[in-house]
């Protein structure tokens, strides 16, 4: 435990694993990301190499938006230094019993944190100040350009109103259930069919709904025998059907054709799917400018860093 904790001292908070045309990810942040995993996470990425490999490259990304604010001068935007002012107010909590098992300076390490929050918070600042410059009345125009096009994507499918009978194949043959069939047909109507289903179904749910399933989409009525089904006439379907060892009798009670959904349903799901990519676009668009530069690793420190967190173990 002392060789691990010497070692620790060693590794400065400043200390720099990779860096990538400017921005840097110093020890101090992984630090303050082990900082703030449950304690059951910690000790699982203290024998994960390759997780905190993924992790640590994650946190070059957001130094990259950092060293991005800085070199574009955005940084002294207001936006920005509100962002980093709520930051230095905060009162952040820290975990002692990290600090301790880390063998950190507490002071060091609150400066250290205090900076790994500013660079996260401004990582997520950036994504809403792009939001914000973004023209939505160019993205409805996009939008309804788009619904235009593609219209017939845009339609409610067709519904139906079912009701149903199930008899157990222990009770009944299909000789008899054909027989309840056209006993119906003879009198089809939804009364007929709620008080055949009342006094036969064996469908848990039969005394309470008297066999009337109520409306479905064909993709929401999951039978074998859907396509029969979503293919008949109103009334009663002249068959039938059989599943998991049980007759199954149906009726449609009544078709609700499909119908076309107005742009204005969903104009604000489309707007705000457009702006969320174009956000994303430009956002990443940052990311990838760096990503052109060489990833520079301090090999010796990045080999070492995972021994630092054996104390979670």
């Amino acid at each position: 435990m002392k060789l691990v904790v010497l070692f620790m001292l060693l590794l400065g908070q400043g200390e720099v694993l990779i860096e990538q045309h400017g921005a840097q990810v110093p020890v101090g942040d992984v630090d303050s990301y082990i900082h703030d995993l449950p304690g059951h996470v910690r000790k699982s990425i203290s024998y994960d190499k390759y997780q905190l490999e993924k992790d640590i490259l994650g946190m070059l990304n957001m130094n990259i938006i950092n060293q991005y604010l800085k070199d574009s001068k955005l940084i002294d935007d207001p936006y920005f230094q509100a962002v980093i002012e709520d930051i230095k107010q905060s009162e952040n909590e820290l975990d002692d019993e990290f600090i301790n098992r880390m063998g950190l300076s507490v002071e060091v390490f609150k400066k250290s944190y205090q900076d790994y929050l500013t660079k996260k918070a401004l990582y997520a600042a950036l994504k809403e100040y792009i939001l914000q410059d973004i023209d939505r009345k160019q993205a409805e125009k996009l939008a309804y350009d788009r619904y235009r096009t593609a219209k017939s994507n845009y339609v409610k499918p067709e519904q139906r109103d079912l009701a149903m009978i199930q008899l157990s194949q222990d009770k009944y043959s299909q000789q008899e259930a054909l027989t309840l069939v056209k006993q119906l047909m003879a009198d089809d109507t939804v009364s007929a069919f709620s008080a055949k289903a009342q006094e036969l179904s064996e469908d848990s749910t039969a005394d309470m709904n008297s066999g009337q399933l109520g409306l479905f989409k064909q993709s929401g009525f999951r039978y074998p025998f859907a396509d029969q089904v979503f293919q008949s006439q109103i009334g009663l379907v002249s068959a039938v059907f059989e599943k998991d060892e049980n007759w199954y009798i149906v009726r449609v009670n009544n078709i609700l054709a499909a119908q076309p959904i107005p742009f204005e349903q969903v104009k604000e799901e489309m707007v705000n799917e457009i702006v969320a990519k174009s956000m994303q676009r430009r956002f990443q668009s940052v990311i990838d400018e760096y990503a052109q530069y060489e990833v520079v690793v301090n090999k010796e420190i990045v080999d070492d860093i995972f021994s630092r967190y054996e104390v979670f173990q």
